[in-house]
C-alpha cells in the first residue's frame, strides 16, 4: 500500500508540473520544411593506381596529377565486373570514378503564435497578458514579421492595437538552405599481362644484363674477321746464332794453366 500511495502522488505531482510547464509556455511553435526542384551535377574522373597503402590509395590522374585517396572502408570498386576492396587494388589497375552531386533548396518555415490581451499599446510597443495570467512586453518593428489579428481574426498592426483589446500574433520566419547528395561509382579495369611483364622487377632487370655480359666477353676479346685457327697458331722461334768456340777456348786455356803448375811443383821438388 506504501508503495502504491507513493506512486500515486508521485504521478500526480509530475502531472502538476508538467501542467505547470505547459501553461509557462504560451508561444506555440510549428516548422516546416518546403523542398524546391533538384539539380544534378555528374563528373567523370580517371586515372592508374600506383600504391596502395592499407585504406590509401595514390592514383596518378589522366592530366598527370598524382591524387591521394582515403576512401570509406566500405566503398567497393568493380574491377573487371569483381567487387574489391581499396587493399585488393593492383599497382596499374585504371580507374574510373562517376561522381553525381545533387543539390536540393530547400526552405524552412518556422510559425511562432502568441494570443492574449493588449495591457498596453502605443506602437510599436505593447504589453499582452498572456493566457497564464503573465504580463509581457514586446517591440514590433515596422518591417518585422509579427502579423497582428484581432478576435474577428482580421490583419492589423500594432498601431491599431487598443486596450482590453484580444490579439493574435503570427511570427512567420524563413530560412533557406541546401541538401548535397552525393553517389560515387568507381569502375575499373586490371593490369593487363603484357603490361605486367613490361613492368619492372626486382632483381630481373639486373641479372639479364648480368648473364648477357659473360656471353659477349669472348666476341669483345677476340678482334672482328678473325678465325678459330688463327688464333691457334704456333709462335715463331729465333735463329740459332750462337756456337761451341768460346766453351772449346776456355777448356784449352784451362788445360794450359795446369801443366805450368804440375812443371813449377816438380822443379820444386828436384830442387
Amino acid at each position: 500500500m506504501t508503495r502504491a500511495m507513493t506512486r500515486v502522488m508521485f504521478g500526480g505531482a509530475l502531472l502538476s508540473l508538467v501542467s505547470a510547464v505547459a501553461v509557462a509556455q504560451p508561444t506555440s511553435t510549428s516548422q516546416t520544411s518546403t523542398k524546391g526542384a533538384a539539380t544534378a551535377r555528374t563528373q567523370t574522373l580517371s586515372g592508374t593506381v600506383i600504391q596502395v597503402d592499407g585504406n590509401t590509395v595514390a592514383v596518378k590522374m589522366a592530366s598527370g596529377e598524382v591524387r591521394m585517396f582515403t576512401p570509406p572502408p566500405d566503398r567497393r570498386f568493380i574491377v573487371d565486373g569483381k567487387e574489391l576492396r581499396v587493399d585488393q587494388l593492383a599497382v596499374g589497375t585504371r580507374l574510373k570514378a562517376t561522381v553525381t552531386e545533387t543539390s536540393t533548396p530547400v526552405t524552412d518555415r518556422t510559425v511562432q503564435s502568441l494570443e492574449g490581451r493588449v495591457w498596453y499599446a502605443a506602437g510599436p510597443t505593447v504589453i499582452l497578458t498572456l493566457p497564464n495570467g503573465q504580463n509581457r512586453q514586446y517591440t514590433v518593428a515596422a518591417d518585422s514579421p509579427v502579423k497582428f489579428t484581432d478576435g474577428d481574426n482580421k490583419p492589423i498592426t500594432v498601431f491599431d492595437l487598443r486596450k482590453d483589446m484580444l490579439v493574435k500574433a503570427v511570427k512567420i520566419t524563413e530560412a533557406q538552405r541546401v541538401e548535397l547528395a552525393s553517389n560515387v561509382a568507381v569502375t575499373g579495369t586490371a593490369p593487363t599481362a603484357a603490361g605486367a611483364a613490361s613492368a619492372p622487377k626486382s632483381g630481373a632487370s639486373a641479372a639479364a644484363p648480368a648473364a648477357a655480359a659473360p656471353a659477349a666477353a669472348p666476341a669483345a676479346a677476340a678482334p672482328a674477321g678473325a678465325s678459330a685457327g688463327a688464333s691457334a697458331a704456333p709462335a715463331k722461334t729465333l735463329p740459332k746464332t750462337a756456337t761451341q768456340l768460346p766453351l772449346l777456348g776456355l777448356t784449352g786455356i784451362a788445360s794450359l794453366l795446369t801443366g805450368l803448375s804440375l812443371t813449377v811443383r816438380r822443379r820444386r821438388a828436384n830442387r
